[in-house]
C-alpha cells in the first residue's frame, strides 16, 4: 500500500517516459475541489503497480499532487476468497476483493462532493488481518491513482474519472509472475487456470478494453505504446478537440457561463484605457460579452472565434464576426490591440508562443495585448461545464512575463485575480 505524494519512482527509457507524460497531461482536472480518480487495470503480471507508481511520479512532476492506493489492500479475508476452492477461477473473479470497502473508503469520498477524507487500506494480505486505519484528508484536486485487477467490472466502472488498461499477452504475464512469485511460466499449466481463466471471465463479461479511457500495450516495459485510445481526445491535437467540444456544447456553455465578473470588468477597464478608443481584434469572442463591454468603453472590437457555432451566434446578434483560430499564422490587421480572455489557455506552450508572435505582427507599434490565463503548472483535460473534454495549459506569472518579452511585448502589468473557482493571471503588454 502506498499513500503519498509520489515523486520517487524512476521512469525508464525515453519512449516509456514520453508515454507516461502524454497520459499524465491528459488526466482531467477535478471539479469543485474534489480529487480525480484514475484506475490502472490489467491482468496479473501486466505491470500495473510499476505503471501506477511511475504515472503518479510523472503527475507530481507536472505540478499536481498525486496519491497512490492499491486494490491489493482491499482483499477479502481468506475464508471469503477461497470459499469456492483455492483453484476456482470463478472464486478468484467473484471473491478476491472487498469492493464495498474500496468504494466506501476511497472511491466515493474522493469523488465529487465526497469530502476528500479516505482510508487507504482495509485488509493486510499477508496476515489476513482486517484493518481499520484512521481517516486521512487528501489535498483538493489531487490525482488518486489506484492499481488493481478487475477495475472495470460493473461495481467500479462508473467510479473512474480516467482509466487505463494494460494489455499484455498471457504468455508474457505468466513469465513475469513466475519471475516474481515462482509460479509456473506456462499460462496453460493447471496451476495457472485460477488466474488466467478468471481474466477470461472478466474479459467476456466486462470488456475492459472498451471501457478504459486508454489502452496501453505494456508487453515491452521499455517501449509501451498506446494501442486503443477509446477517447479520441487522448491523441488528437488538444486544440482541435477543445474547439469540437465548444462547437458541440455551446448550449451547455451558455447555461453555465455569465457576463464578466467584477475582477474581469476591472481588467477590461484597464485594457480599454490603454487602447484609448482604438480598433481591437478579439480572439475567442464566444458569446461576445467581453466585446460588448469593451465597446461600451469606447473601443471598436472585431469579433472572432475558432468555433463556428459561436460565430453564427454573433452574426445572429447583429455583429460582424469571422472564424479565426488562434493557431493561425495571420490575424490580419494592423490593429491597435489584440485581446483574448480565457482563450490562449487552450494552446500548448509552443502554440501559445506562436500566437504571441502572430499577435505582435498584427498590431501597430505600441499596440496593446490583453490576455487572461489560468494560474498553475502543467496542463490537463477537464470536462467541467460542458461535459466534454477541453485542454488547459496553466501558467505562472514569471514564465508569462519572460515569454512576453521574448516575443516582442513589453509587459505593462502581469498580475493575479480570483476566478469563480480557480486563480487566474492577466497580462497587459505593448508591442515593441
Amino acid at each position: 500500500m502506498m499513500d503519498r505524494h509520489c515523486d520517487s519512482a524512476e521512469v525508464g527509457p525515453a519512449q516509456r517516459k514520453q508515454l507516461l507524460e502524454q497520459i499524465a497531461a491528459r488526466i482531467p482536472r477535478a471539479i469543485d475541489g474534489s480529487c480525480v480518480r484514475v484506475g490502472v487495470d490489467g491482468p496479473d503480471g501486466s505491470g500495473k503497480t510499476m505503471f501506477a507508481d511511475e504515472l503518479a511520479a510523472t503527475v507530481d512532476r507536472l505540478g499536481r499532487p498525486a496519491i497512490r492506493v492499491s486494490a491489493d489492500d482491499f482483499h477479502n479475508v481468506r475464508a471469503v476468497r477461497y470459499r469456492l476452492g483455492r483453484e476456482s477461477p470463478v472464486g478468484f473473479w467473484l471473491d478476491s476483493y472487498d469492493y464495498e470497502h474500496l468504494i466506501a473508503d476511497v472511491l466515493d469520498p474522493l469523488g465529487p462532493s465526497g469530502g476528500n477524507r479516505y482510508r487507504p487500506a482495509a485488509h493486510d494480505l499477508k496476515t489476513d488481518a482486517v484493518l481499520d486505519p484512521p481517516w486521512r484528508t487528501a489535498t483538493p484536486g489531487a490525482v488518486v491513482i489506484i492499481d488493481g485487477l478487475f477495475l472495470h467490472r460493473q461495481e467500479l466502472v462508473d467510479c473512474w474519472d480516467f482509466s487505463i488498461f494494460l494489455d499484455v499477452p498471457f504468455g508474457v504475464t505468466a513469465a513475469r509472475m513466475a519471475a516474481r512469485e515462482g509460479s509456473n511460466p506456462d499460462p496453460q499449466h493447471p496451476s495457472m487456470h485460477r488466474y488466467i481463466d478468471a481474466q477470461r471471465i472478466y474479459f467476456s463479461e466486462c470488456s475492459p478494453q472498451s471501457k478504459a479511457t486508454v489502452v496501453v500495450d505494456n508487453a515491452d516495459l521499455d517501449s509501451p505504446r498506446l494501442i486503443l485510445p477509446i477517447s479520441d481526445h487522448v491523441l488528437a491535437d488538444p486544440g482541435d478537440v477543445t474547439i469540437e467540444s465548444y462547437d458541440g456544447g455551446i448550449d451547455q456553455y451558455l447555461e453555465t457561463s455569465s457576463p464578466p465578473s467584477e475582477p474581469v470588468r476591472r481588467y477590461l477597464d484597464r485594457y480599454a484605457a490603454l487602447v484609448a478608443g482604438g480598433r481591437v481584434l478579439e480572439l475567442g469572442s464566444g458569446p461576445g460579452w467581453d466585446a460588448d463591454y469593451l465597446e461600451s468603453r469606447g473601443l471598436c472590437v472585431e469579433r472572432s472565434d475558432a468555433t463556428p457555432s459561436f460565430v453564427a451566434r454573433l452574426w445572429a446578434r447583429g455583429h460582424n464576426a469571422r472564424v479565426l483560430d488562434a493557431r493561425d499564422s495571420n490575424y490580419g490587421g494592423p490593429y491597435d490591440g489584440v485581446f483574448a480572455d480565457a482563450v490562449l489557455l487552450h494552446l500548448s506552450r509552443p502554440q501559445f508562443e506562436q500566437a504571441l508572435l502572430t499577435a505582435h505582427r498584427a498590431t501597430r507599434p505600441r499596440g496593446v495585448l490583453g490576455i487572461t490565463l489560468k494560474e498553475g503548472d502543467g496542463s490537463a483535460w477537464s470536462i467541467a461545464k460542458l461535459g466534454r473534454p477541453r485542454c488547459f495549459t496553466y501558467w505562472r506569472a514569471e514564465d508569462l512575463s519572460n515569454l512576453l518579452a521574448r516575443t516582442g511585448w513589453a509587459p505593462e502589468a502581469v498580475g493575479h485575480f480570483d476566478g469563480r473557482k480557480e486563480p487566474w493571471l492577466f497580462a497587459l503588454a505593448r508591442s515593441r
